[in-house]
C-alpha cells in the first residue's frame, strides 16, 4: 500500500513538473517576443527620430551635403541593422543605405501620397510638415500633451503599440 501511494505522488509530481515547465515555456515566449519587439520599435523609432532632426533638415537647406546624409545614412543602418530610406513626396529616394547589399528601386512602385501616412512626435514639424506635402498625420503623443487648434492631425496615437492596428483600420 505505501510503495503505490508512494508512486502516485511521483506521477503526480512529474505530471506537475511537466504542465508548469510546459506553461513557462509558453508564455515567457510571447512576453519576450512583445518585450523586444516593444523595444526595439522604440529604439528604432528614436534612432529615426533624432536622424531625421539632425540631418534631413540640414540636407534640405543644403548644410550638409548628399555624401554627408550618405555616411551618417549608413552609421544609422548599421547601428540598427536595419535599411534606410528617404523618398520625397512623391515616392522617389533621395537616399538610400540597405543592409546585406540589398538594392532600392529607384522609387516606390505605384506610391499614392494619398495612401501614405506620417508618424511623428512633433506638431510644428513632422504633423505641419506632413499636411504640408498633402500627407495624412499621425501624431505619436506618449505624453498626452495638448493639441494645437492650428496643427490638426489626422490621427493621434498615445503608444506606438497602437500604430499597426491604425495602420490595419484606414
Amino acid at each position: 500500500m505505501k510503495s503505490t501511494l508512494y508512486l502516485k505522488f511521483i506521477i503526480i509530481y512529474l505530471i506537475l513538473g511537466f504542465l508548469s515547465i510546459f506553461t513557462i515555456a509558453t508564455l515567457s515566449s510571447q512576453l519576450i517576443k512583445d518585450s523586444l519587439i516593444k523595444n526595439s520599435g522604440k529604439a528604432l523609432y528614436t534612432e529615426a527620430t533624432s536622424f531625421s532632426s539632425k540631418y534631413l533638415s540640414s540636407y534640405f537647406v543644403e548644410q550638409i551635403s548628399k555624401e554627408d546624409l550618405n555616411l551618417q545614412l549608413s552609421g544609422l543602418s548599421a547601428s540598427m541593422h536595419a535599411s534606410a530610406w528617404f523618398v520625397d513626396k512623391n515616392g522617389n529616394f533621395i537616399e538610400y543605405v540597405s543592409v546585406f547589399g540589398q538594392q532600392a528601386p529607384e522609387s516606390i512602385p505605384d506610391f499614392d501620397p494619398a495612401e501614405a501616412l506620417m508618424v511623428g512626435d512633433s506638431l510644428t514639424s513632422d504633423i505641419r510638415g506632413a499636411r504640408n506635402a498633402g500627407l495624412r498625420s499621425c501624431w505619436y503623443n506618449p505624453h498626452d500633451l495638448p493639441p494645437r487648434p492650428d496643427i490638426v492631425p489626422d490621427y493621434t496615437i498615445h503608444a506606438l503599440a497602437e500604430l499597426p492596428p491604425l495602420l490595419e483600420r484606414i
